[in-house]
Formats: structure tokens, C-alpha cells, sequence
């Protein structure tokens, strides 16, 4: 089991709990300085340290800090952003410094589920493009199948879509919230359960007022991928997402991802592929697979 020297600035009562937490995944020594291989915490919070450090050790020889994501309000718009989450990781002096973003949960991650992630469009129902009434889309049955095995592997299940038809003024928030009480009873009366459903209503370059910005939210960033791990329990690594554009290639370590070539310009690389049933077949084998692991 890996040693790591832990350095805790703010000493409290939950001090003794919170380094059993981490027992469980390698081995910590206290100590009271800043030094090599030194793990640091302003204070205690809920993460998953197991995923904590897989990624020390992915970015061997350099210095991390994480970050959480933060929900705001500017203007009555809820915009998310970066914070210092309090904890860095020292390996010395001299190594070069990465920013990498963890995911900050309510309480003890109990369990080491992953999550099954799926875009929307394309990938749970047919893209019409910028659709956003129920009654005029046709779901795929496949996918039904997928997100029932999800479901009886106890993985949760989340869906989180780009909505920039919010941002151009296609369509609104409220159109949007209805479509997926539509989507998750029908899916749900065919035996399939949707745990949480996060959207980004950003566009940066096409959008008008308050949309038309950056975001963490759009995909390929995290956003709401991080949102989603904290809101369902769930653990990054082996969690998977599945979807139909190089956009769908989320930019954070542990998460796998399955993409179906079906129109979209996709870029060369791991698990494309070219039919719905091998993109079905080998998610659920995927899921069945490292649910062994967790």
C-alpha cells in the first residue's frame, strides 16, 4: 500500500476520521511540516480518495492542486466555477505544478460505484436537431436495454446534454425541464430508471444574454459530469460515458468513453464504433466489468 506523508493545516475533531478514510485506500503519515510526497489538507472534506490517489499517481513527479466545482448566482443566472478545494499534493520543490478538478461529495463515499453517463441526442433518442418536445422524437429501444442492465447492476444512470437550443432562443429552460419528466416517465414505464439529468444552456459564440459564455457546463468540459458524481454517489474512476460527437470526450482522468460514429465528424481513436448493437453490446459488458472491480 502506498505511503504518502499527510500534513493537515487545521486540526479539528474529525481529524482521526478523516485519515481512517483514507486508510482504506493507501497508507498516511502524519506529519506536521510541508516535505516530499506530502499529501495537504486546510480541512476536512468528503472525497474519494481512492481516485485521489490514482491520480498522484498518474502525475508522477509533479505537484497537484485540486479543485472543486462551485455553483453561483450572478444576475439570477446559476454559473458554475473553479475553487481551491484545500487539498495539494507536494513531490518536491522543483516539479512543475497541474490543476485537476475532484469531485466534492455531501458525505463518505460508501461505495465504489461508477456511473453510466449518456449524452442525449443521437444516443437515447433520435437527433432531429434541437429537439425539445417529447411527442415529436422516437427513442432508441437499444439504449432502453443499456440503462435497464445499468439499473440492475445497481450503477447509476445519468444524462447530461449540451442545450445550447436554450442559448439561441430555440426554445427555454422550462421546455427543456418538461421534456425530461416526459423522457424519465417513459422510460421509467418501460422499466428504465434515469437517476439525474444535468444540462448546459451555454453557448459561447451562438448564444444570446445570459447564455452567450464560456462554461465548465459544455461539454467536452466536466462540469456537469462533476456535478452529476456528487449528486448520485458515484465514483469517476470506471465510469463511463457514452455518446455520438468528439464533444462527448469529457476532459477528466478515470472517465472511459464509448462513442458511435452515426454522422458526426469523429477523430481517430479508441472505442468508436460503427453500429448501435456493438455500442450496446459492449457498454453492457463494459458496466458488468468493472462493477466486478468496484
Amino acid at each position: 500500500m502506498k505511503e504518502i506523508n499527510i500534513f493537515i493545516e487545521n486540526q479539528s475533531e474529525n481529524t482521526t476520521s478523516l485519515i481512517n478514510q483514507m486508510k482504506k485506500h493507501f497508507n498516511p503519515k502524519e506529519v506536521n511540516k510541508l516535505g516530499p510526497n506530502c499529501l495537504v489538507l486546510k480541512e476536512g472534506v468528503f472525497v474519494d480518495w481512492k481516485y485521489l490517489l490514482e491520480l498522484i499517481q498518474l502525475n508522477a513527479g509533479k505537484n497537484l492542486k485540486f479543485n472543486f466545482l462551485e455553483s453561483y448566482l450572478e444576475n439570477g443566472i446559476e454559473l458554475v466555477r473553479y475553487i481551491d478545494s484545500g487539498i495539494s499534493y507536494f513531490f518536491e520543490t522543483d516539479a512543475a505544478e497541474v490543476e485537476l478538478p475532484i469531485v466534492k461529495y455531501e458525505q463518505e463515499i460508501t461505495k465504489q460505484n461508477p456511473v453510466l453517463f449518456l449524452d442525449r441526442d443521437g444516443i437515447i433518442n433520435v437527433d432531429h436537431g434541437y429537439v425539445h418536445i417529447f411527442s415529436e422524437i422516437d427513442i432508441f429501444d437499444d439504449m432502453i436495454e443499456v440503462i435497464k442492465a445499468a439499473n440492475h447492476l445497481s450503477i447509476p444512470v445519468v444524462i447530461t446534454t449540451n442545450q445550447a437550443g436554450i442559448a439561441r432562443g430555440l426554445y427555454t429552460h422550462k421546455e427543456v425541464d418538461l421534456f425530461h419528466r416526459e423522457l424519465k416517465s417513459y422510460l421509467l414505464e418501460r422499466g428504465a430508471h434515469i437517476d439525474h439529468i444535468e444540462i448546459s444552456p451555454f453557448h459561447e459564440k451562438s448564444g444570446n444574454p445570459p447564455w452567450n459564455r464560456e462554461s465548465l457546463l459544455r461539454k467536452p468540459n466536466p462540469g456537469m459530469h462533476l456535478k452529476g458524481w456528487a449528486r448520485v454517489q458515484g465514483t469517476v474512476a470506471g465510469s463511463l460515458m457514452l455518446g455520438d460527437k468528439e464533444s462527448d470526450r469529457i476532459s477528466i482522468s478515470g472517465l472511459e468513453t464509448y462513442l458511435i460514429d452515426d454522422g458526426y465528424k469523429i477523430e481517430s481513436g479508441e472505442n468508436v464504433f460503427d453500429s448501435r448493437t456493438q455500442l450496446c453490446s459492449e457498454s453492457v459488458r463494459y458496466l458488468n466489468k468493472m462493477l466486478d472491480f468496484s
